[in-house]
Parts: C-alpha cells; sequence; structure tokens
C-alpha cells in the first residue's frame, strides 16, 4: 500500500533527478561547444619536443648534481 506522501515524495524525486540530468546535458553541451572553438595553445609536436627537452635537462642536472656534490665527510670538517 502507497501512502499520499510516499506517491508525492517519489514524484518530486524522478523530477529533480529528470531537472538534474538535463542541467548536466545542458552543461555538457556548453563544454563541447566551447572546446570545440578553442584552439591548442601547443601543437603536439611542440608538446612533444618540450618533454624531450625536459628529460635532457633533468639527466644533465643530475649527472651535474652527482659530480659536483660535496662528500659528507667534508662537512662535517666544516662545521667541526
Amino acid at each position: 500500500m502507497v501512502h499520499f506522501s510516499d506517491g508525492y515524495l517519489t514524484e518530486r524525486l524522478v523530477k529533480e533527478h529528470v531537472e538534474e540530468a538535463l542541467r548536466t546535458a545542458e552543461r555538457n553541451r556548453w563544454l563541447r561547444e566551447a572546446g570545440s572553438r578553442r584552439q591548442r595553445w601547443l601543437s603536439r609536436t611542440s608538446c612533444w619536443l618540450l618533454c624531450q627537452l625536459g628529460r635532457v635537462l633533468e639527466a644533465w642536472g643530475q649527472c651535474l648534481q652527482e659530480r659536483y656534490q660535496v662528500p659528507p665527510l667534508a662537512l662535517e670538517e666544516q662545521v667541526a
């Protein structure tokens, strides 16, 4: 047996669910339209080149750090 309040509550929940689905669909449509008109800041090739440059710089930095790293013993002598 369904009470009046249960039917009303169910109807209200369904209505809110439909309204939320419509808002989500509208927001997704806006995002799709905005994305199709937006130009990319970097091309795929430029992005790949910058990633490669970053890797080279990171490797170079690690080599420099290993080469010019102060030994721990020298740091203890300076403190004493």
